[in-house]
């Protein structure tokens, strides 16, 4: 299976679409296949957790950590998604996942009461932040988050009721809230540190949207995936995880002969 970004393709051409012609020792023309660089399903993977419904990449301990909005716990696994420990502490409705500030603590949104809660690796409790004013009276508050360290600055997103990105600092305060019109919802949020871009994930339009970091629309593809919910990036390699599948998903951005 091969997904390929609908727009701002990177098309390695050679001499025309057609062929290029070069010396291989006897002079005879040699044909090379355009190419185009796109994010191709590489694996699939069965999950023992329930309602996986973010998740987050740790180079450090060279880890993924996924919350489940069933179990409200947090499960560290591999980067095939085996679990290898939970964490004993219990979230309330939990839908996004991040590495805080100083890479050593995990901050997790909690949907219904918009609450920003950081917790050690060890599962306790370190802060809580209320969100002011983006209370959810049903599932469709904040439902993924990122922290950018560049800018000292999280981002957030709102599912539905408005479609929206959500700027905090480091300490909660709201610093921009910017409406989302190209989506029907955004289920998780990751950062494209390579490209200075926002990668937001839609569950109800199986897309990944390439955004600005003022959340602009760049472009998007498309992943076929039902109820992606959690999303997490590290250079080539994109981590994606089905709510209702209970699978991970591992997309790698390479080369693919334009057919």
């Amino acid at each position: 299976m091969i997904i390929e970004r609908t727009k701002t393709v990177v098309l390695l051409f050679v001499s025309s679409l057609l062929l290029l012609c070069g010396c291989n020792g006897d002079d005879s023309p040699s044909v090379v296949m355009p190419v185009v660089k796109s994010w191709q399903l590489t694996s699939r993977r069965a999950v023992n957790i329930p309602e996986p419904s973010g998740v987050a990449f740790d180079s450090s301990r060279q880890c993924l950590w996924i919350v489940s909005d069933n179990t409200g716990l947090v499960y560290k696994t591999s980067f095939e998604g085996d679990v290898i420990h939970e964490l004993p502490y219990i979230c309330e409705d939990p839908e996004g996942i991040c590495l805080g500030p100083d890479g050593n603590s995990l901050f997790i949104i909690e949907e219904l009461n918009a609450d920003l809660v950081q917790i050690d690796l060890e599962g306790n409790e370190l802060n809580r932040i209320h969100i002011a004013n983006f209370e959810s009276e049903g599932n469709q508050g904040f439902e993924g988050l990122i922290y950018h360290p560049g800018r000292a600055r999280f981002y957030l997103v709102h599912e539905k009721d408005p479609v929206a990105l959500v700027v905090l600092s480091e300490t909660g305060a709201v610093l921009n809230r910017i409406a989302i019109d190209y989506a029907h919802d955004i289920s998780d949020i990751t950062l494209d540190k390579e490209r200075g871009e926002l990668l937001l994930l839609s569950d109800e339009d199986e897309t990944v949207i390439n955004s600005t970091l003022d959340g602009e629309f760049i472009d998007e593809w498309a992943t076929e995936i039902k109820k992606a919910e959690g999303i997490a990036k590290n250079g080539d390699t994109l981590y994606v995880v089905s709510d209702s599948e209970e699978e991970l998903y591992i997309f790698v951005y390479k080369d693919q002969p334009l057919e």
